[in-house]
């Protein structure tokens, strides 16, 4: 009898601890835009274009369980504003788009992923 309560008990542990674990996981994260915009900076000159000069994302970013969309905007030395939308997956894989700027040439052209 005594072994069996010892059983149990360490069933409902398990149990308590798969459930937390689960609630945990599920909870989405939230990344700062300042924090993303500084890893994107670099990025965005050696791949992109070396006359960007500033990044600003939204804040804060939510990375849900599935893939996270969010916005950017880069500047360029020259004043020119580009609009950015990316999209991350859970590991951190960020695939960006320009959606808009002020240069018509530039519109579609897409960032490498990362």
């Amino acid at each position: 009898m005594r072994r069996m309560g010892g059983t149990l008990g360490a069933l409902l542990f398990i149990a308590a601890a798969g459930g937390t674990a689960a609630y945990v996981a599920s909870r989405p994260t939230h990344i700062s835009g300042e924090v993303m915009a500084a890893d994107l900076l670099p990025q965005l000159r050696a791949t992109y274009d070396a006359q960007i000069e500033t990044v600003t994302c939204e804040d804060p970013i939510r990375v849900l369980n599935t893939d996270t969309k969010f916005t950017c905007v880069a500047t360029r030395a020259d004043g020119t504003v580009l609009n950015l939308a990316y999209t991350m997956n859970r590991s951190g894989a960020r695939h960006g788009a320009v959606t808009s700027v002020d240069d018509p040439e530039d519109r579609y052209l897409r960032i490498p992923p990362r």
